[in-house]
């Protein structure tokens, strides 16, 4: 792992680092392609029959087309995303949709797609607060911070309603495409997720900057953070992040 970012978060005296960066290991692509299938899983996105050894990939994984990014802590991945640079990108082979505006000014070769986000809920049963929201907001940061090194200056996701209500509950600048058509294939491999009435899938759009400026302004605020490095936070224990937790927004 290619650590870029950490988190330390003390609770009820126990204190644990959260690290976040990029997969360097193929046992690190495992690790993500089983929680994915275990996930998935769980939540009725797939059809199992279909996946014999455990594991949840696609063609983008196979032909190589991903970089995946990566929270562990105490060497146990609790979240994964990755991203797809390809042209056309999956969100528009599974919608019907007008180009957003703000994208125009994005060359097709300077786009990029999210997917496969996932994050596991925190175990509570052992005292430790694993906020959900902070280790988006850091694998967020640390997508972002790629992209724009690497010329990545916006693109596509597609994510399920429920997700999208957490993300404009974090206030994270994504844009919405109001008109669509749902064009996912019947028989793909995630059919049961893009039919799942109680949760529908919505595609959206970001431009890398805002997510840059967006996390810049939060996890360098000395509200929330206490900087310990180049690269190394503490979550303040304070009235304000307190406050936080308590509308669940953290």
């Amino acid at each position: 792992m290619d650590i870029h970012r950490s988190l330390k978060i003390c609770s009820k005296n126990i204190c644990k680092t959260i690290l976040f960066g990029e997969t360097t290991t193929d046992a690190e692509l495992q690790d993500i392609y089983r929680l994915r299938y275990s996930v998935y899983s769980r939540r009725g996105y797939i059809d199992n029959d279909k996946y014999k050894d455990g594991i949840e990939k696609d063609e983008y994984d196979e032909k190589g087309l991903c970089r995946y990014f990566i929270a562990k802590i105490d060497g146990v991945l609790i979240g994964a995303i990755r991203i797809i640079i390809n042209d056309p990108l999956p969100t528009e082979q599974s919608f019907s949709f007008d180009e957003p505006t703000e994208l125009k000014i994005v060359p097709r070769s300077q786009r990029a797609e999210l997917g496969r986000f996932i994050i596991i809920p925190p175990d509570k049963g052992n005292g430790v607060y694993l906020p959900r929201g902070l280790v988006m907001l850091f694998l967020l940061d640390t997508l972002s911070s790629y992209g724009l090194k690497n010329n990545l200056l916006g693109g596509y996701a597609f994510v399920k309603k429920s997700l999208e209500h957490k993300m404009r509950r974090l206030r994270l600048p994504f844009g919405e495409i109001a008109t669509y058509n749902q064009i996912y294939p019947k028989d793909g491999v995630l059919s049961k997720y893009f039919t799942q009435k109680n949760d529908p899938v919505i595609p959206i759009y970001f431009l890398t900057k805002d997510f840059s400026d967006y996390s810049e302004k939060r996890i360098r605020s000395s509200f929330m953070f206490k900087k310990t490095g180049d690269n190394d936070y503490v979550l303040r224990h304070n009235l304000y992040t307190i406050f936080l937790k308590l509308l669940k927004i953290i």
